[in-house]
């Protein structure tokens, strides 16, 4: 996903996403889209048993796309 259409039409699915740099240790987090505008964007990942909401600022963000759910 590149472009800003692309980020809309992903809100509600579940995507991967890569960072430039380690947020909380991690570089790669896999959630569900569930915000975004201009400068941010919010996920929603499950940390073993309990959902949590981060919110990334889109410079940090290297690459993002679609992902399967297992």
């Amino acid at each position: 996903m590149k472009k800003e259409a692309d980020f809309q039409n992903a809100l509600g699915e579940y995507i991967h996403i890569s960072l430039y740099q380690a947020v909380d240790g991690e570089k790669i987090y896999q959630g569900i889209l569930k915000a975004l505008d201009q400068e941010t964007l919010t996920l929603a990942i499950k940390i073993k048993t309990r959902q949590k909401e981060v919110t990334f600022n889109r410079k940090e963000i290297a690459k993002a796309r679609l992902a399967i759910e297992f």
